[in-house]
């Protein structure tokens, strides 16, 4: 490359409903036990061909990992969980269409892509409700802070997504289950591949899992980071060690 190699810069944000917030804080020390649901990868924009697979049990080894280093640990056999896990990945790509003077492409999805990275918590959702948004349109008259300026840049780009929810063991109804909160992970896909990107993703974002964030964390991760999850604490590695998670497939095999 003729300025080196890209740093992969991840956006996570999460939020956490009022059950969620009722829910006790877990620690490595004091953990929640999950039950985990596997919902694999997904494309959740615009279609493009060529990506790189990555295997459903690395990401699934990779999401026991850190979600350990934030106090949550997987059911031991015949015990009762706490809350029940699910994650799922993929892509969350710009989908770009010919309007009908056949000269000008726009993005039909970029306010989808504004959402996930969080663009409620800066004031821009009601603003970037319609896939054609003022600033769009007229660039310039809208004041916006850096860090909104920012989030719109990176929403005009292909993103690598990946998604953590928790909720309730019990149904809030005969039909749906009680979200308790979301975590959000995305970084820009330009320059990298799956395989390498998401586990550095994933690590990168391991502080704010489960934690509500006020506005989107946005961080860079150098060439010296290294996406290793290491554990740290003896108990717990012992603990994962002898009580393998079972995993429940849900979604695509891959």
């Amino acid at each position: 490359m003729l300025f080196g190699p890209k740093d992969l810069e991840t956006v996570t944000v999460t939020d956490l409903t009022p059950a969620g917030k009722l829910l006790r804080q877990p620690s490595p020390d004091h953990p929640l036990f999950y039950a985990a649901i596997s919902g694999g990868y997904h494309d959740l924009g615009g279609l493009k061909g060529g990506e790189k697979p990555i295997a459903r049990q690395s990401v699934d080894q990779t999401m026991i990992k850190i979600l350990a280093k934030q106090g949550y640990l997987p059911v031991a056999p015949g015990q009762r969980p706490d809350v029940i896990l699910a994650w799922k990945w993929g892509t969350l790509n710009i989908y770009i269409f010919q309007d009908g003077s056949g000269l000008t492409f726009r993005r039909a999805n970029e306010g989808q892509l504004l959402r996930f990275l969080g663009g409620d918590k800066l004031g821009l959702i009601s603003r970037y409700g319609d896939p054609f948004p003022e600033q769009t349109l007229a660039p310039g008259l809208f004041p916006i802070s850096g860090d909104a300026q920012t989030l719109i840049d990176t929403s005009k780009e292909d993103l690598y997504v990946a998604v953590i929810s928790a909720y309730a063991v019990t149904l809030r109804d005969a039909k749906h289950a009680e979200l308790l909160w979301n975590t959000r992970i995305s970084a820009p896909a330009r320059g990298f591949w799956l395989p390498e990107a998401l586990p550095a993703m994933l690590a990168i974002a391991t502080p704010y899992v489960g934690r509500e964030t006020t506005k989107p964390v946005w961080i860079r991760a150098t060439d010296k980071f290294k996406p290793d999850i290491h554990l740290g604490d003896l108990r717990m590695v012992e603990y994962l060690e002898k009580t393998p998670a079972t995993v429940v497939v849900a979604g695509p095999s891959s």
